[in-house]
C-alpha cells in the first residue's frame, strides 16, 4: 500500500483531470439559480420538486457518485458531496414555496440571508477550494 502522500498526489491528479467537470458543475449551479429566479420571479415554476431535491440528478451529483473509491475519502470531496446536497435540499425547498404560492417566502429564501442563498455560495466556495487545492 503506498504512502499517504502517494495517495494525495493520485486525489490532485485526479482532480486536476476533472478540472473541467468541477468548471462545468459550478455554470450549471449558476444556471440553475438563474432558473430558480425566474421561477421566483414569475411566480412559476415547471421544475419537479422531489427531482430537484436528488443530489445524484445533476452533472455534479453524478460526477461526484461516480468518483473512485479512494476520492471519496478526500476531506474536499466529503464536504462538496454534504455541502451538494443540502444545496438541492434548499433549491427544493424555494421549488415547493414557489409551487405552494409562496412566492415571497421564495423570495426570501433565494435572499441573501436565505437557505438557499448560503447553500449555493458555500457550494460554490467549496468547489472553488478543492479545485485550487489540485
Amino acid at each position: 500500500m503506498g504512502s499517504s502522500s502517494d495517495l494525495v498526489q493520485a486525489l490532485q491528479a485526479l482532480i486536476r483531470s476533472h478540472h473541467i467537470e468541477v468548471a462545468r458543475a459550478v455554470d450549471a449551479h449558476r444556471e440553475w439559480t438563474a432558473r430558480l429566479d425566474v421561477c421566483v420571479s414569475t411566480g412559476h415554476c415547471d421544475a419537479d420538486e422531489s427531482y430537484v431535491e436528488r443530489d445524484d440528478a445533476c452533472a455534479l451529483g453524478r460526477w461526484l457518485h461516480t468518483m473512485p473509491a479512494e476520492a471519496r475519502a478526500d476531506g474536499h470531496y466529503l464536504a462538496v458531496v454534504a455541502m451538494h446536497a443540502r444545496f438541492h435540499r434548499a433549491a427544493a425547498g424555494v421549488v415547493r414555496l414557489v409551487h405552494a404560492g409562496r412566492v415571497a417566502d421564495a423570495r426570501a429564501a433565494m435572499g441573501p440571508e436565505g437557505e438557499y442563498a448560503r447553500a449555493s455560495g458555500e457550494l460554490v466556495g467549496l468547489l472553488e477550494d478543492w479545485r485550487a487545492a489540485a
